[in-house]
């Protein structure tokens, strides 16, 4: 039984994941609040899954440090102050925060990096979301144009699209436009562009369901909780480096 903390489970993601672990065998989810409680103890509690705000998972990051309890995140639009806190954790706990958890745009970015190095193209990224999301270009936008970039081993830069092109905005040789689109209920489209001579290569992944990512975020939780301290991305979560062990859990 695999029995995890679940802060921000009042939110759009939190509920899923209730959805997600009500259908699942051998998982049992505890609501975490911050504000309201903090626990003396984790108990049988294993890792902490967050899925709040950026205030909040700074005192969650903090938290899980205190009590030995590996941390899952996709709380997104945090700064230098909750990248320290994670970084602190990550010396005691395995810490993953991810932008995004579907299983599908874990492999897109892979294949993301491997295009990247192969195309000395034009780059392009529109992504679309719901009409409430608060951020733009969204936080796996971002993502995206990091792997892109460091792929190219070119400045970690981009440009907005939506701000126009014209004589004083010409496109520069190795930069990323962005066009971040917002409205209806969009879950989350992103679609990758290399433009060549006369033809074109794109990546697209379009997320139907918000469950998605919460079935991605509870299995990544349960590969986590047996990792030695230290900051992860999804991909390796996922899908260990050659010559490691693969991650296993009860």
């Amino acid at each position: 039984m695999s029995t995890f903390w679940l802060h921000g489970a009042g939110g759009r993601m939190g509920r899923a994941i209730q959805d997600v672990a009500a259908e699942e065998a051998g998982l049992a989810l505890e609501p975490l609040d911050l504000r309201v409680q903090r626990p003396d103890s984790a108990g049988a509690v294993q890792a902490i899954i967050d899925f709040s705000l950026p205030a909040g998972l700074v005192e969650v990051a903090e938290f899980s440090a205190r009590h030995r309890l590996p941390l899952i995140s996709g709380t997104t639009g945090g700064g230098a102050a909750l990248e320290k806190a994670l970084d602190a954790a990550a010396e005691v706990v395995p810490v993953l925060h991810a932008t995004n958890f579907s299983v599908g745009l874990a492999a897109m970015r892979q294949a993301a990096a491997l295009l990247a190095s192969r195309l000395d193209w034009d780059c392009e990224l529109v992504e679309a979301h719901h009409r409430g999301k608060r951020d733009a270009p969204s936080g796996t936008a971002l993502t995206l144009i990091e792997t892109v970039n460091l792929a190219r081993d070119l400045p970690n830069t981009w440009v907005d699209r939506l701000a126009g092109i014209g004589a004083a905005a010409a496109r520069q040789p190795g930069s990323i436009g962005v066009a971040s689109l917002r409205g209806g209920s969009v879950v989350g489209d992103h679609a990758l562009h290399w433009f060549g001579h006369a033809e074109r290569v794109s990546l697209t992944h379009h997320a139907e369901d918000r469950h998605i990512f919460a079935r991605g975020a509870v299995l990544a939780a349960r590969k986590l909780i047996v990792l030695p301290p230290g900051r992860y991305g999804l991909d390796e979560v996922l899908w260990p480096p050659a010559g490691s062990a693969p991650p296993t859990a009860d």
